[in-house]
């Protein structure tokens, strides 16, 4: 019982260890910046962007499928250097459950 004790407790440390390499991954990306800065600026009615968007008459499946849309989509949209926006009303309005932090995805 104790060797099991024991090795539960070696693969904690490494699986901790190799979680620390996370810390660095999540800093500040430097193309941030400019792409904020241009997302802040007044909206430019030829700017190009990605909207995901989820209303009745298409499906968007869960709470799981609308976060993975929703990061490939702005992912796609940092890629090919377009602006970013979520509309989704339906089934529940996402503005309820998130709140924008560095970016503002919501459409007024």
């Amino acid at each position: 019982c104790a060797e099991v004790a024991d090795g539960c407790d070696v693969l904690h440390r490494r699986r901790f260890e190799s979680l620390r390499g996370l810390q660095t991954a999540f800093q500040p990306w430097q193309g941030w910046g400019p792409y904020l800065q241009r997302h802040r600026s007044p909206a430019d009615p030829a700017a190009r962007m990605v909207i995901w968007a989820c209303h009745p008459s298409f499906p968007c499946g869960g709470h799981g499928d609308r976060v993975k849309g929703i990061v490939s989509a702005f992912v796609l949209a940092l890629l090919t250097d377009r602006l970013f926006y979520v509309d989704a009303p339906d089934p529940w309005d996402l503005r309820l459950f998130l709140e924008p932090q560095f970016l503002d995805w919501r459409i007024s």
